[in-house]
């Protein structure tokens, strides 16, 4: 230990440390000295916005507005002692220019302004430009229409209707240069394939005839923001459809329609619930082969026919000739109305032959299931052995069951 100690002195003394040492420690007390005790004045420069005053008097009593100048910014050379300056900002620097004592009229102006610094210690020396300009101009206050304009494409299928705002004009105030060049209040929307009605809240931009927009810096709007509905409608191609009375005879008969089919438009959810349009009714007993009604085409309620077409539908009557058709049906109900009963019904018969009559068309397209065989009995009321009974056929409308059939049912 006393080895590495002896070691420390000796490399201490070859290196001068303590002089070092020393001199640093006098370097630094000197350099307290001169801050804390003279002080040394220093000098900065600042660049300091410039602050207008008088602007509401220009506007109340002359009705001038600012149309530059309002923003100038000055170059302020400050001198002090070094221990204030080092604290100095360029916002406690406070630079002022009264425009109320010397503008009344319209033009360009020169305007001289005042320094105050934060401290009566500190010194303005110099100060860059000497002078702000300041442009004035009368005040005008006008009324402009609003005007839209949609980005986007329609939805395939829909189509926009009238687009309204709930104001049509806005009121603008501001110098008499700028107000003369605009035009209107422009309101872009984003209508890109929209399926509903939408209606949005919207900021607008003051633009020339052009359409160039006008800087809005010195403009006081009174109306900051415009309601925009747009409506959306659905359009929609649906088939004419003529109604055949009696059903009996419907199946026998077709009709041809001219437009078979029109093109809707209206609020989207009623278009879409639309598939057909019933124009009106034909009486296939009292009509024949040939016979032509001109129908008029009535709408749902918020519903309409799109331009161009027509309010109007001829319907021709076509006869279909009549024909016969055996079906062999092999699909026999039977149905027991009997509750708790002790005997048992069984059907005997595996197939009916039915003859059926009607349009040869229908006719010749029916198939065995389109032909419904019920047998209702009430066992409980029927003896022991076998029995006749009478069924009931059903089949589609506008075809007839020709004769009466029955089954044999068993009893046991």
């Amino acid at each position: 230990m006393r080895y590495w100690f002896m070691r420390i002195r000796r490399w201490m003394r070859r290196q001068d440390i303590w002089m070092k040492l020393f001199a640093l420690l006098v370097s630094v007390l000197l350099w307290n000295f001169i801050m804390n005790d003279k002080n040394p004045l220093r000098t900065l420069n600042y660049s300091v916005p410039v602050k207008l005053t008088g602007v509401e008097q220009l506007y109340n009593i002359y009705g001038l507005s600012v149309v530059e100048g309002g923003e100038s910014n000055v170059t302020v050379r400050v001198s002090a002692p070094s221990s204030r300056i080092a604290n100095l900002t360029a916002s406690q620097i406070n630079v002022e220019a009264d425009l109320s004592s010397v503008i009344t009229e319209p033009g360009e102006y020169e305007i001289h302004y005042t320094v105050s610094l934060p401290e009566s210690n500190m010194t303005c020396q110099r100060v860059s430009p000497q002078t702000i300009k300041v442009i004035v101009d009368r005040t005008e206050k006008k009324s402009i229409p609003v005007e839209v304009k949609t980005v986007g494409k329609q939805g395939e299928g829909y189509r926009y209707g009238e687009i309204t705002t709930d104001v049509k004009t806005v009121n603008i105030t501001g110098p008499e240069s700028y107000v003369e060049q605009i035009d209107a209040a422009l309101v872009k929307v984003n209508a890109d394939q929209l399926t509903e009605t939408t209606e949005t809240r919207c900021d607008y931009i003051l633009v020339d005839e052009q359409g160039r927009e006008i800087e809005q810096d010195h403009i006081v709007k009174e109306t900051m923001r415009v309601t925009v509905r747009i409506p959306v409608e659905r359009i929609k191609s649906v088939p004419l459809k003529v109604q055949l009375t009696p059903e009996s005879s419907a199946a026998s008969a077709s009709v041809a329609i001219e437009p078979s089919s029109v093109e809707i438009v209206g609020d989207p959810q009623a278009v879409e619930a639309i598939d057909s349009i019933v124009i009106g009714s034909m009486n296939v007993d009292h009509a024949q082969n040939g016979d032509s009604m001109e129908f008029t085409i009535t709408l749902p309620q918020g519903v309409q026919l799109t331009d161009g077409q027509p309010t109007t539908a001829h319907a021709t009557l076509r006869m279909d000739s009549t024909s016969e058709r055996t079906i062999r049906v092999s699909d026999i109900q039977l149905q027991d109305e009997a509750t708790d009963s002790e005997t048992t019904a069984t059907l005997l018969t595996e197939s009916l032959d039915v003859k059926v009559s009607g349009g040869s068309s229908a006719v010749q397209a029916m198939q065995a299931s389109d032909v419904k065989i019920v047998v209702a009995i009430n066992s409980q009321e029927l003896s022991v052995g076998t029995h006749q009974i009478g069924v009931q056929v059903e089949t589609p409308d506008g075809i007839t069951v020709i004769g009466n059939y029955s089954v044999s049912v068993k009893i046991e």
